[in-house]
C-alpha cells in the first residue's frame, strides 16, 4: 500500500519557504560576483541571511556553506587579480618580453573565467541538493 502522505513546506523565521530563502542565499551571492567591483563583497548576501535566520538550522547550514562558497570566490578573484596587476606592470617595465606576458595575462584571464564557472556550477549543485 503506497503512503501518500503529503509534508508541508519548511518554513524559516522570515515568514518564506527555506527553499526560497536557500535560493536567495546561494544565488543572490553568485549573481553579484559577477559584477566587477561588487565580486568581493558577494559573500554579505549569505551572512546577512545567516544572522537573520533564528529558527531553522537547515537554513542556517545552508547559508553557512553558500558564504564558504562565495569567500572561496572572493578569495580566487582577488589572488587572479593581483597577478594579472603583476604581468601588467612587467609588460610596462620590460618590452622586450611583452609579448609572452600579454599571453600569460590573456591565459590568467581564461582560467580566471573557468574558475568563476566552476563555483557557479557548485552553487548550482549546492542549491539543487538542497
Amino acid at each position: 500500500m503506497a503512503n501518500n502522505v503529503v509534508y508541508p513546506p519548511h518554513k524559516s523565521s522570515l515568514n518564506l519557504d527555506a527553499n526560497i530563502v536557500m535560493l536567495i542565499a546561494y544565488l543572490g551571492g553568485s549573481l553579484l560576483g559577477f559584477i566587477p567591483i561588487l565580486c568581493y563583497v558577494s559573500f554579505a548576501v549569505p551572512i546577512v541571511l545567516f544572522f537573520i535566520e533564528k529558527a531553522s538550522p537547515y537554513v542556517k547550514f545552508h547559508a553557512a556553506q553558500a558564504i564558504t562558497l562565495q569567500i572561496f570566490s572572493a578569495v580566487v578573484s582577488i589572488v587572479f587579480s593581483i597577478l594579472s596587476s603583476i604581468l601588467t606592470g612587467c609588460v610596462n617595465m620590460s618590452p622586450s618580453a611583452s609579448l609572452v606576458l600579454v599571453g600569460l595575462i590573456g591565459i590568467l584571464g581564461v582560467i580566471s573565467t573557468i574558475v568563476s564557472l566552476v563555483i557557479l556550477v557548485f552553487e548550482i549543485i549546492c542549491l539543487v541538493k538542497s
